[in-house]
């Protein structure tokens, strides 16, 4: 009986993944399109660049833009290549903490349930399935994190020799590619094996080497590539959202991981109940202390970073699988083959804290920002002359549909002048969404843009300007002065947005109709 629970629960959250896929179908995140624009001038030959001739690495994630852009290469849809890296590291990630969990069940004499449960809440999670839809790495990242976590745990165990160190390595440099963040789960894998060798009087530590060799291995000669090509050590995207920013944009961080922990189902309080329920057997007490210890030092760097502006927490979706595979560990020890009605009971439970999810989540329809910027973009596409010098605050969605012409990035992200600049206070209520603070108004003008569109998408006119470079622009006379010489106003119908016009400053003599 418990093999057929087991197995309606794994349909249950396979159904709940469907459906949520299909209430999210037309979501996808303006900033994935910077992403995109990136893969597809590398698929075309001009690059990892944002402008082609302009070398500047502003997007998140390195392996998840070449992935992409080896899909689009091979001709499927910019759109859908996105979605689909996203949706086989799901299926992976699903594979591999359910044949975790499944030989931890079996060698505990525990329930089929007990692996099943842990799998069918993840396939189920929300925040899951939303970003598979959005474009961005989050669910890539997941999947590496969980995969090198598996790792680690059987080498702090003591299983495994030479190739499963180098393989562990290899997954942890690729997880700092896909996102820097992996960065403090490859530091944290090295201390546990440096302090498990050191407690052995040295034995493990061909493990060691071999781990952080192998991470080596990956990231020195990217790390040189990426001295020669873009010449910076740090990816110019976390420069922009991290360095250089007054304190009170980082306050924003606790709130954040507090959303997480109080938003069914629950999983860090999921997660400690597992610990507490493992931990009496000394044998699953590594595979429990280091991915309790990779959250909580996960969630310490969200802490100190401030947070994020994009729904369905997607910061946090890395950790939904490892608090899932602490809890799975701990229900390997409380259900047992016998134990019917504990099963069903935890069965019941996991199916309703999935359905708990619905009042916690809205269903995600377009994108705001990529809603009016593909518009704004096509029309753009239609009617500007190619190469037109076009400076903007959304990144993504507009260049991508008008991909014939330059741009300059205002909030800095695909600009390093401005990604470096230091600020020392707040001037605007839009700068305190986490990589939106930077801006410019003296450079923005001093590069002679063809045309400036100030604020969102559509653009408002530079005293509504949101962001830091028009508020700069706006309140500095001589700037206010050398902006109205220079340039004039244009309020332009687009169609599509019947509600608003289009408003952008276009420069006297400038390419732009």
């Amino acid at each position: 009986m418990q093999r057929g629970l087991a197995a309606a629960l794994l349909w249950l959250g396979a159904g709940f993944l469907l459906y949520a896929l299909y209430r999210n179908r037309d979501f996808f995140h303006d900033d994935a399109y910077v992403t995109l624009r990136y893969a597809r001038n590398l698929a075309l030959g001009h690059g990892l660049v944002w402008n082609p001739g302009e070398r500047v690495e502003g997007y998140s994630s390195f392996v998840a833009t070449v992935l992409i852009a080896l899909l689009g290469a091979a001709g499927l849809d910019w759109v859908v290549a996105a979605r689909a890296v996203n949706l086989a590291a799901l299926a992976l990630l699903a594979l591999l903490l359910g044949r975790f969990l499944a030989g931890e069940a079996r060698r505990a004499g525990g329930s089929p349930v007990a692996a099943a449960a842990p799998v069918a809440l993840t396939l189920a999670a929300l925040p899951l399935a939303i970003w598979v839809l959005g474009g961005l790495e989050s669910p890539l990242f997941a999947l590496l994190c969980t995969a090198s976590t598996l790792q680690v745990i059987a080498l702090l165990r003591g299983q495994g020799g030479a190739a499963r160190a180098a393989g562990a390595g290899v997954l942890l440099g690729i997880s700092v590619l896909t996102r820097p963040d992996g960065g403090v789960l490859l530091g944290l894998a090295g201390l546990c094996l440096l302090a498990q060798a050191a407690a052995r009087r040295g034995r493990g530590g061909r493990r060691l080497l071999l781990v952080v060799g192998s991470a080596a291995l990956v990231l020195l000669p990217h790390a040189l590539w990426r001295l020669a090509y873009y010449g910076a050590w740090l990816p110019n995207s976390v420069v922009a959202k991290t360095l250089g920013l007054p304190a009170e944009l980082r306050e924003g961080g606790w709130s954040y991981v507090w959303s997480f922990v109080r938003t069914p189902p629950y999983w860090p309080v999921l997660a400690a109940i597992g610990a507490l329920l493992a931990w009496p057997s000394r044998s699953a007490r590594w595979a429990v202390a280091y991915p309790v210890a990779c959250v909580a030092l996960y969630a310490g760097l969200v802490v100190c970073a401030g947070g994020d502006h994009m729904p369905a927490l997607r910061v946090m979706v890395p950790l939904i699988p490892l608090c899932a595979l602490v809890l799975g560990l701990g229900l390997c020890r409380v259900l047992a083959p016998e134990a019917t009605g504990r099963a069903l009971a935890c069965a019941g439970l996991c199916a309703a804290l999935a359905l708990a999810q619905l009042g916690s989540f809205e269903p995600r329809g377009e994108d705001p920002a990529a809603w009016y910027g593909a518009r704004i973009g096509r029309h753009i596409a239609e009617r500007w002359p190619e190469g037109t010098l076009v400076a903007l605050n959304t990144a993504g969605s507009t260049p991508f549909f008008a991909p014939r012409y330059r741009y300059l990035d205002m909030l800095g992200l695909n600009d390093p002048e401005i990604a470096h600049r230091r600020l020392e206070g707040v001037q605007t209520p839009w700068q305190r969404l986490p990589g939106h603070a930077k801006g410019d108004g003296r450079y923005v003008l001093e590069r002679d843009p063809d045309v400036i569109v100030f604020g969102p998408a559509h653009g408002v006119p530079v005293g509504n300007g949101w962001f830091l470079t028009a508020f700069e622009i706006a309140h500095d006379p001589a700037l206010a002065a050398r902006l109205a010489d220079r340039y004039e106003l244009v309020r332009e119908a687009v169609p599509g947005l019947e509600e608003t016009a289009f408003i952008y400053y276009r420069r006297r003599g400038g390419r732009a109709p």
